[in-house]
């Protein structure tokens, strides 16, 4: 090819063999087969279930001028020989797209919860300084004034890098992101340079993919450890976290601690809680603010409070980002009202909430705003971490009752995944019921409600689907709540 770049250019920073006698320039990058246009470069990536070397005859049927694989293959084409093709696809993908994340602030949260409404309040406050913001999160991902859906948490690392091209060349200055674990592992982010990196909290969750919680942490932690970045934002709530942070300062890093522990640098000195805000005085250092937090629970205080650091770790000025935060928009399925056009007397919230931490922290938020009694809606994932299901039946009874429901099955049978919940509910016969179709279990806690209760719908959030089998089919826990409200 006359127009393109090289392949020894794309790998330069990755140790590689060659098996071509001339270098090959590419136009293009891809890691489906299925997607190789002419004169692309071909990625081999070995998965859990399909290995990419078996269709890499596919990708050269289809114009591939090179390959990269982890093992010689019988083909007639240049190759280029590298240890993991996963992480070769990263790096490849940072330098043919010149870079992008050195030339924007890019700020990663990770952590098992908090980090949808942690970037969502980041890149809220960084609008509000009058920054042009990207998004890449759960929800969706913006560019500028653009809202497309989101594929993944973390995109694979060719679409990362792709999308951080197209925030750079639409003037975007500052991206939020959220990190998952699966995104460390499978080297989704490296190539990336970061300007704030952050830390929500450490609690069970998929363990289907880590095994152990030993694993998992040693995963978030190599975020901190692994990749260049200017500075730090530690929530030290919990263990990992204190740790990661004590770590960071014994090299010398520039870290803000966040947490309601007196120890952290931002804390809260005064919370009041209400049903649809949080009164606050914080402590920023020497500093202080009071300010209403147009979102409720404990957990929102620790999100706000990890927000504000690193937007003041990425320079935005502390009384545009407080008023920021008095501001602040509801964030899509987290603990996110439902609205009714009559006044009924009961409240309905959505919550992301699938882990037992999430579910039993969103049942005391509301709990503590609840003259009533507290109905819980849930259910497990299929084809995820077992392990979980009975500490998700436990976690839902610190609500007054408990609706098991069905929650994205997948490929299990629901009444399986239901009948691994229920041990954790032993005894509170008196206290929940089994309805495994959703919508009728949302329309049982409903019609249940009387005036001061609360519905609370965990699991789903923003999801507007419901995975049976492989298939995805519409449902919205907002949308039916809403119909279910709206006919009584």
């Amino acid at each position: 090819m006359s127009i393109g770049k090289p392949v020894s250019s794309l790998l330069a920073n990755l140790p590689h063999t060659t098996l071509t006698q001339e270098d090959v320039c590419v136009g293009g990058l891809e890691y489906s087969s299925r997607s190789v246009k002419d004169g692309d470069l071909f990625f081999c990536i070995p998965g859990t279930r399909v290995d990419g070397h078996d269709f890499a005859a596919d990708a050269v049927s289809r114009g591939a001028a090179a390959l990269v694989v982890q093992r010689p293959l019988e083909l007639d084409i240049p190759q280029y020989i590298v240890q993991d093709s996963r992480e070769a696809l990263a790096l490849a993908s940072a330098a043919f797209f010149d870079h992008p994340s050195q030339q924007l602030a890019l700020m990663g949260i990770t952590g098992t919860n908090g980090k949808t409404t942690t970037s969502f309040l980041l890149e809220w406050i960084c609008r509000y300084a009058g920054l042009s913001t990207g998004l890449l999160g759960t929800v969706e991902w913006r560019v500028a004034d653009q809202v497309l859906p989101a594929a993944h948490t973390t995109p694979e690392s060719f679409d990362l890098q792709s999308m951080l091209g197209t925030m750079r060349d639409k003037g975007v200055q500052a991206v939020a992101m959220e990190v998952s674990s699966h995104a460390i592992d499978l080297h989704r982010i490296d190539g990336c340079s970061f300007k704030v990196l952050g830390f929500t909290n450490l609690t069970q969750d998929h363990l289907d993919y880590h095994h152990d919680m030993e694993t998992y942490a040693a995963v978030k932690t190599r975020l901190f450890t692994d990749y260049p970045c200017c500075s730090y934002a530690i929530s030290i709530d919990d263990e990992l976290g204190a740790r990661i942070a004590r770590m960071l300062q014994d090299r010398g890093a520039n870290v803000i601690t966040v947490g309601i522990c007196d120890d952290a640098y931002i804390h809260p000195l005064l919370m009041g809680f209400a049903p649809r805000h949080i009164q606050l005085e914080l402590a920023i250092g020497a500093q202080k603010r009071v300010f209403r937090l147009p979102l409720v629970g404990r957990f929102n205080i620790q999100n706000a409070m990890l927000a504000l650091a690193m937007a003041l770790q990425a320079g935005i000025d502390l009384d545009t980002a407080i008023d920021a935060l008095r501001n602040a928009p509801q964030v899509p399925g987290r603990l996110e009202r439902v609205h009714c056009a009559k006044e009924l007397g009961f409240s309905v919230f959505v919550d992301y909430a699938h882990t037992p931490d999430a579910v039993s922290k969103a049942s005391r938020v509301l709990k503590d705003i609840t003259p009533g009694r507290l109905i819980t809606v849930f259910g497990c994932g299929g084809d995820r971490d077992k392990t979980k299901r009975p500490l998700m039946g436990a976690a839902a009874l610190e609500g007054d009752f408990a609706i098991v429901t069905s929650d994205n099955p997948r490929t299990e049978d629901p009444l399986a995944i239901i009948a691994d919940i229920l041990p954790g509910m032993q005894g509170a016969d008196d206290r929940m019921l089994v309805q495994p179709d959703r919508h009728l279990a949302i329309r049982e806690a409903i019609h249940m409600a009387k005036p001061g209760d609360t519905v609370l719908l965990a699991g789903k959030g923003h999801e507007d689907y419901q995975i049976i089998g492989t298939v995805k089919h519409p449902f919205d826990d907002r949308v039916v709540a809403a119909q279910e409200m709206d006919a009584l």
